[in-house]
């Protein structure tokens, strides 16, 4: 005997006695109390939804009494279950139905114990549903709807429908009748997930969300939809799940007939056509406020897709509104006349009640004779419900619309323009409240949903009057979108404020160029009248036209206060914004790849290293860079604090230590020892000690105040990733290119074990707060928890489907957090191995993660150029600093000299017709972009003819691109590393790549196919080229060699030694009997082919030299280097002709035009530069626009120092 059968003899012999059945709460309250250990009311009342003092004195005792009636003897919620088991003692002789029909009739057998003991277990086993009730809204006071959950629940339990639809208008309650609907039968589910689509979710997103919970452990990650959807489907079909999605008119299109969706959210008809159409033995539950399309033709009485049209409550619910606002009547015709003129709307009611108890004292008949019958819509009442306000409550109304999310009074006292005190703020919320307008919860104060709706729509067309008659109130006294707020936040904003206001105004100005001339015509009144004060108006504008794509090229905005301009993803050249002040408005950073981070230990800031050479201090407090570090001469790959947070240390490629008072950005010494490149720092727990690790495959501890290094341990074979100090500052872990890891004694330098079992190099480590436990992570995608005492590997953590690149644990739960190549972020219970969040939003791969002291906070930084901060327990992100950075990787010219083809960090290819090299100056504008790579692109090289050009990338792919129509004819993927170097052979046929993963690779250029892979070198590989006559390979590596190989056969012909330091470029001679090859060791060596001898040095760069070119002629050879300057080498005898300055920062690339007489560069500095070669002077520049190309910012106010800087780098004058 099952719960069912128990409940439904109960319930006949109550029909029995009484004519009627019992209702769904008195079933519940049965449910329960069957329960194991015996439930109190107030646990009932949490299960059921209901509250104690009404369970307690109302349902409670009324129905122990009517059970009593029918059993004869006195019934309580103590003894239920006693009574039960004495009066279920006998089954009736027949079996009706085929089903046994349990009577209290004294003439019954006795019922086993087995049979109640199963039951029993039964009933205790529906409580062992997996629920997510996501944001779910508190429905612990519900009143009526008790036809509406009945008609739900048989459609959804007995009837087993697979689609449900729950439609009506706004404020009738459909959020919280879904989530009473999904309490009151979850028994009947394996998994229960309740999600809302306020924000506008992405199909993606929802589905990663969905089968993240139902799988609780992921173990690949779905990327195509149709995947998601077939794994959902599957899951469906095998566990039952109960799905509630609720608003999704959020994503149902506006302006056209009702049910369509909009454009971004297509892909919802294929769920929900699968979910009505396949079988399966889950139910997917839907709120809207319309019915969609597809729902409607699978629809039907007795089919397995069914629509709900939800109406108001019942009399007796409305009325129940009504008398806890404090009404009370006399007439109960008037009283029921008064609910059905109101539709039952159960907002409507509430907001009715409050006005009634205020103006006639909670009258209803006083209110009637009033005959205030403008309340016959919710908008009319609304309307005039506001319109009492004063104007402080209509200022507040307007700015909780605008903040969407709930906010504190510290919140709204930022916002409200004119300033006003706190206690005029205070004492008007109170007003609020009473009238039932706002809801506070924890401090924090929000609005209904329809009167959040009202209010936005009331303010879009207030503000579109403004505009029409340049008359601006509200349009300067409330910001319409707001950069101080969560990321999703401000998104919404722009989704429901922005976005459709935009929409309007462009139908009543009939085109953008028209409200474009409205906005420039009220700008400009705007400076003649100086209206604007520190208002928002200007702001406004701005948001606007950027996000309606303007060009706003030529725009002059000078003298003006510009507030919560949004500007970050914005291009403005040639803007004019002098002498502006900006408050509270977000620009873009100059950020490029972020290699590393760390919190301060106060919390107050994040300081992040960058490929840059850079170090940026963060304020956490204010939201924007404070500081810039500059004194490295290449990659910050480490950044950390000292435990007191006076002092910052970072590990650079330069291969120094420096060490940086953090209150001045003074640095205060720099350390040298390695001669790789230092890969990463931290402090000792006592700050006496700093340890470094690097590419020299060393361990490095330093003494901080003198900064002698005071013991190298070796004992890699390969770089040092990453060391980490145990909580006690007693050991050391270090993770290396070797695939292990090694545990280090520190006082005494010994190494106490080797951890092995990673099939690939270990990137980054992480010890747990308590420092029992080690993470590590790596190129083999998996991340392993161990036992570093014993070298016991206690789990494995597998879902990222690219390489592990930063790890960090929660300071004190028992989460991980993992970045990795997939460009996402995961959040692991490492504890049970499983995976409860993935963060998605990064473009590129991770660089960087960190988890600020309490944990709540999580920071990840990128090679998108992106900071991102997320809430640790929603999983949100609430900031973004977005960076821009476009260097070029590397230049080549074509076969006829008329193109300069360039690879830029920003992941595109420009080609820039140079046919007329005559012209001096800068050249802005004239270049065309091939789009494809999703990470930097690092080499490219025209085939022979010119017809074809090939790129290699960061993304680990190579690209061939017809260059007369500019598609992309092949992907060729093969290497695991970023590609670094890409070459033609002499007859085209061919190329060959050389990549990170220590590999060279000859390809097929016919069929793509990989013809061969050649491995001798030791390390990263940099460059690649082949000899004139295509029969030989010259490659050039970071483990300090050059080997040359012979194409055909795959052989290592000669392993050319000498350099001191990594060999970044190699090249042949015109003539094939020589190579040229520049190296970190700061020189150039020329090597004969046939020997392998080092015939000369070419000495006189002072940094990193990136890149070396012949010329066609043979006559000269030239050389850029991380110094800035390109030099030119007489190709024959090795004889210094001449430098060339200009560039600002690393030279990256040089490549000879086919004349020999021009000479192409191109540098960190984001520009590409043409030289005379004989005379040695720069023809032109070339250069990409940046954000604020030619902006103006001169006196302006407002911005730090280091926003100046940033601005100045991203193209605009500035002055103070």
């Amino acid at each position: 005997m099952d719960v069912e059968q128990i409940i439904q003899l109960v319930d006949d012999q109550v029909y029995i006695k009484s004519g009627h059945y019992l209702s769904d709460l008195q079933k519940q309250l049965l449910l329960i109390s069957l329960s194991e250990p015996r439930k109190r009311y107030e646990e009932i009342a949490q299960s059921c939804g209901y509250s104690v003092s009404y369970l307690k004195r109302d349902a409670g005792p009324k129905l122990w009494q009517l059970l009593s009636d029918i059993c004869e003897e006195k019934v309580k919620k103590t003894n239920f279950r006693t009574i039960l088991e004495k009066k279920i003692k006998i089954l009736e002789q027949k079996k009706l139905d085929s089903n046994l029909n349990l009577s209290f009739s004294p003439q019954s057998s006795e019922v086993t114990c087995n049979d109640f003991n199963n039951a029993k277990e039964n009933i205790n086993s529906c409580y062992n549903t997996q629920k997510d009730w996501g944001t779910a809204p508190d429905v612990s006071y519900f009143v009526g709807r008790e036809s509406e959950l009945t008609q739900l629940q048989t459609w959804i339990v007995q009837d087993k429908c697979r689609c449900v639809g729950i439609v009506g208008m706004g404020g009738m309650g459909k959020t919280y009748l879904s989530v009473k609907l999904g309490e009151n039968i979850e028994y009947d589910f394996e998994y229960v997930i309740w999600r809302s689509l306020s924000n506008a979710t992405l199909l993606s997103d929802l589905l990663s969300d969905i089968l993240q919970f139902f799988t609780q452990q992921e173990k690949d990650l779905v990327i195509n939809i149709d995947e998601q959807i077939s794994r959902l489907i599957n899951f469906c079909s095998q566990h039952r799940c109960l799905i509630i999605l609720d608003n999704l008119e959020t994503i149902l299109a506006t302006g056209v007939n009702s049910g369509y969706f909009q454009t971004d959210f297509q892909d919802y008809i294929k769920l929900f056509q699968k979910l009505g159409e396949c079988r399966h033995k889950s139910c997917l539950l839907i709120t809207s406020r319309e019915k969609i399309k597809e729902m409607v033709l699978m629809c039907g009485d007795t089919l397995p897709v069914r629509c709900f049209n939800l109406g108001g409550l019942n009399t007796q619910a409305g009325l129940e509104i009504l008398k806890i606002k404090g009404c009370y009547w006399s007439n109960y015709a008037q009283a029921n006349q008064l609910i059905e003129n109101y539709n039952g709307n159960p907002l409507t009611l509430k907001i009715l009640g409050a006005t009634i108890k205020e103006l006639f004292d909670g009258s209803l008949s006083e209110f009637i004779k009033n005959k205030v019958f403008i309340f016959d819509e919710i908008i009319c009442l609304l309307e005039e419900h506001f319109q009492r306000l004063s104007d402080l409550g209509k200022k507040i109304l307007y700015w909780l619309a605008i903040n969407i999310d709930e906010v504190t009074t510290s919140d709204l006292e930022r916002d409200i323009y004119p300033t006003i005190s706190r206690l005029n703020l205070i004492t008007a919320l109170k007003s609020l409240m009473g009238r039932s307008l706002i809801e506070c919860h924890d401090n924090r104060f929000s609005l209904q949903p329809v009167v959040k709706e009202y209010l936005i729509n009331k303010l879009i067309q207030e503000i579109i009057n403004e505009i029409i008659t340049e008359e601006l109130d509200l349009f300067n006294h409330y910001a319409l979108l707001k950069t101080d707020i969560k990321e999703h936040t401000r998104k919404s904003q722009v989704n429901f404020i922005v976005r459709p206001l935009l929409d309007k105004l462009i139908i009543i100005f009939k085109n953008q160029y028209h409200l474009e001339s409205k906005l420039r015509k009220i700008v400009q009144k705007l400076q003649e009248e100086n209206l604007t004060g520190s208002g928002y108006a200007v702001g406004n504008i701005l948001n606007l036209l950027c996000e309606s794509n303007t060009d706003l090229s030529g725009w002059d905005f000078s003298k003006l206060t510009i507030r919560q301009a949004y500007l970050q993803e914005c291009k403005l050249h040639n803007v004019n914004f002098a002498h502006c002040e900006f408050q509270q408005s977000v620009f873009p950073q100059r950020l490029s790849n972020i290699l590393s981070m760390v919190y301060s230990p106060n919390d107050q800031f994040l300081v992040t290293g960058d490929v840059n050479g850079e170090i940026c201090v963060w304020s956490l407090q204010e939201n924007r860079l404070i500081s810039i570090f500059k004194g490295h001469a290449g990659w910050v790959h480490g950044v950390a604090f000292s435990p007191d947070g006076k002092y910052l240390a970072s590990g650079s490629s330069d291969q120094t230590i420096k060490i940086w008072d953090v209150s001045t950005g003074k640095c205060l010494n720099t350390l040298f020892g390695h001669n790789q490149r230092v890969r990463c720092v931290i402090f000792t727990p006592d700050s006496q000690k700093l340890i470094s690790g690097g590419s020299d495959c060393s361990i490095k501890i330093w003494d901080f105040d003198s900064g002698i290094c005071l013991q190298t341990l070796n004992g890699h074979n390969s770089y040092v990733w990453s060391v980490v100090i145990s909580p006690d500052g007693k050991y050391l872990a270090s993770g290396s290119e070797d695939k292990s890891i090694k545990i280090w004694q520190l006082d005494t330098g010994k190494c106490l074990r080797t951890l092995k079992g990673h099939t690939l190099w270990i990137r980054t480590l992480a010890f747990s707060g308590d420092g029992t436990i080690l993470a590590s992570g790596g190129g083999d995608r998996i991340i392993k928890i161990w036992d570093w005492q014993t070298g016991k590997c206690l789990k494995e953590l597998h879902g990222h489907t690219q390489r592990i690149r930063s790890l960090a644990f929660h300071p004190e739960d028992n989460i991980l957090a993992s970045g990795a190549g997939d460009h996402t972020i995961r959040l692991w219970d490492w504890q049970q191995g499983t995976c409860r969040k993935t963060l998605h939003g990064h473009n590129s791969r991770l660089g960087a993660i960190a988890f600020r002291g309490d944990g709540q906070i999580l920071a990840s930084g990128g090679e998108d150029n992106a900071i991102k901060l997320w809430e640790t327990g929603t999983g949100q992100c609430v900031k973004t600093w977005q960076g821009y950075a476009s260097w070029i990787q590397a230049v080549t010219f074509s076969p006829d000299g008329n193109t300069l083809a360039c690879g830029n960090e920003d992941k595109l290819i420009k080609l820039w017709n140079v046919s007329n090299l005559t012209t001096n100056g800068t050249n802005t504008q004239t270049f065309t972009s091939l789009h494809g790579h999703k990470g930097w692109v690092c080499s490219v090289a025209f085939s022979p003819d010119g017809k074809i050009l090939a790129s290699a990338s960061s993304d680990y792919s190579l690209k061939i691109w017809d260059m007369v129509t500019g598609k992309c004819l092949k992907t060729l993927v093969g290497h695991n590393r970023w590609i670094r170097s890409v070459a033609f052979s002499p007859d085209g046929k061919k190329i060959a790549s050389a990549s990170g993963d220590y590999s060279l690779k000859i390809w097929d250029m016919v069929t793509g196919k990989c013809l061969k892979t050649l491995r001798s070198h030791q390390s990263w590989l940099w460059s690649v080229a082949f000899s004139p006559d295509g029969k030989i390979l010259a490659s050039g590596s970071e483990d300090r060699t050059v080997k040359i190989w012979d194409t055909e056969t795959g052989k290592c012909l000669h392993t050319l030694e000498g350099h001191q330091s990594w060999v970044q470029s190699v090249v042949f001679s015109p003539d094939g009997k020589y190579i040229a090859s520049g190296s970190c060791d700061y020189t150039i060596r020329l090597w004969k082919v046939k020997t392998g001898e080092c015939v000369k040095t070419l000495i006189g760069h002072y940094s990193w030299v990136q890149s070396v070119a012949f010329s066609p002629d043979g006559e000269y050879l030239a050389s850029g280097s991380c110094d800035h300057t390109i030099r030119l080498w007489n190709a024959k005898t090795g004889d210094f002709l001449r430098i060339l300055r200009g560039h600002n920062s690393w030279v990256w690339s040089v490549s000879f035009h086919p004349n020999s007489k021009y000479l192409a560069s191109g540098s960190q500095d984001e520009t590409v530069k043409i030289w005379n070669v004989e005379t040695g002077k720069c023809i032109m520049a070339l250069r990409g626009k940046r954000p604020f190309e030619d902006s103006c910012f001169i006196g302006i106010k407002g911005l730090t120092i280091p926003e100046m800087i940033t601005l100045e780098n991203l193209g605009a004058q500035v002055t103070l």
